[in-house]
């Protein structure tokens, strides 16, 4: 019998594959589409903004940055192959994160920035049968899963093979 108490939100569900076509939500909403989905980055792909960082544990400096204007609090700083979430944005130059970086960034890097919970979950499963890829600063070796909140994740298939499944 039909259980008319029973209701589920409509969801849309995007796929994509390190490597093969790929047509899924990106920063702001925006479909982001294109024949190789990036081997190395974050999902949600992360987006430039103006100037460059460098950090020395929690605290990012910034050179020509507008942090006050062009970041929110809980956004997630992408840099050396890891994300971190912004924890207080101090000036427009200045801000802390929640956690440092696994080492302090030195020489001037490009801002990269992933706006948090765009996604309502992200289903992720390593799908190479030889070679073992990177999620999350982890070793993600063949059959893992990971499924998250939506939280922006790093990850580094060059050596493996990763495969995305969003909600929103």
């Amino acid at each position: 019998m039909f259980n008319e108490t029973m209701w589920h939100s409509e969801k849309q569900v995007f796929r994509a594959v390190t490597g093969g076509v790929y047509n899924i939500p990106g920063a702001y909403g925006i479909i982001a589409y294109g024949n190789v989905f990036p081997l190395k980055g974050t999902i949600p792909i992360a987006t430039p903004k103006a100037g460059t960082i460098i950090s020395q544990g929690k605290n990012v400096r910034g050179s020509g940055t507008s942090f006050t204007t062009s970041l929110q609090r809980e956004d997630f700083i992408y840099a050396n192959g890891v994300v971190r979430k912004i924890d207080e944005i101090i000036s427009d130059t200045l801000l802390i994160l929640v956690e440092g970086f696994p080492s302090d960034i030195t020489s001037a890097h490009g801002l990269w920035v992933c706006s948090p919970q765009i996604y309502k979950s992200i289903y992720a499963k390593s799908t190479d049968s030889t070679n073992n890829a990177i999620l999350q600063e982890a070793t993600f070796v063949k059959d893992d899963v990971s499924v998250t909140g939506g939280a922006p994740l790093s990850y580094d298939a060059t050596q493996g093979q990763i495969s995305f499944e969003v909600s929103r």
